[in-house]
């Protein structure tokens, strides 16, 4: 089939058929442009709806109601580890606060068992002040310097209160205390080793590494004979 020759009515008749179709298709193109535009400016007025009403309230609503992770780190401006929230290596939950070395200068742990235990830690790692709760409700203080305690305060599930008072090599060298009747006990040591009385007192625990709960109660003097 031979095409027709120009300027002749049916090439003019097939060029009008062209333009009509081109012409056609620019509106639909012109048309889904102007729905993309609404679809747009719909979803730009609905954020700043949400921002306008979220804002007096504290952005609450971009705010999860939860967020569920193994551990979190805390890090500073300078992206050193601050801080960590997350579970330990034997089971515990913990909260370490660090300084500026990374050095953890604070422990929080809460057992499985139900012991938990907070220690202050100082910059040779050795902890300073222990202090944790038992299962059995018991709860212990330690005061410790240089890895050795120095001091245990404690109260017993039966209601006795006792204070053990060490020299720096960690020996026991006085200690103080009320059990659950009321009867105060009181137990010094002299400078040879010696004691004064005949009451029996055990040496102080040592403070734990990683939390006062694995610190056990001190045990109570006895009454000294008269």
């Amino acid at each position: 089939m031979t095409a027709p020759a120009p300027d002749t009515p049916e090439s003019l008749k097939s060029l009008t058929k062209r333009l009509e179709e081109a012409e056609r298709e620019s509106v639909r193109v012109r048309r889904f442009g102007l729905v993309l535009m609404a679809c747009g400016a719909a979803i730009v007025g609905l954020m700043a709806a949400l921002i306008l009403v979220g804002y007096p309230r504290g952005m609450g609503v971009f705010t999860p109601t939860e967020v569920q992770a193994r551990r979190f780190v805390i890090r500073d401006a300078w992206g050193r580890t601050r801080g960590l929230v997350g579970m330990s290596e034997d089971g515990a939950s913990q909260i370490l606060l660090s300084d500026t070395a990374g050095r953890p200068r604070l422990r929080l742990r809460v057992y499985g068992d139900g012991s938990s235990g907070v220690s202050l830690v100082d910059g040779a790692n050795q902890p300073r002040l222990v202090l944790g709760v038992l299962p059995d409700q018991s709860t212990t203080m330690v005061l410790a310097e240089s890895g050795k305690t120095r001091a245990v305060f404690g109260l017993t599930p039966t209601g006795a209160a006792t204070m053990l008072f060490a020299d720096r090599k960690g020996v026991t060298k006085a200690g103080l205390g009320v059990d659950q009747h009321g009867l105060g006990t009181l137990t010094l040591v002299d400078r040879v080793g010696g004691r004064v009385d005949d009451g029996a007192m055990d040496d102080p625990p040592a403070p734990s590494s990683d939390s006062a709960a694995a610190a056990p109660a001190p045990a109570r003097a006895k009454k000294p004979n008269r």
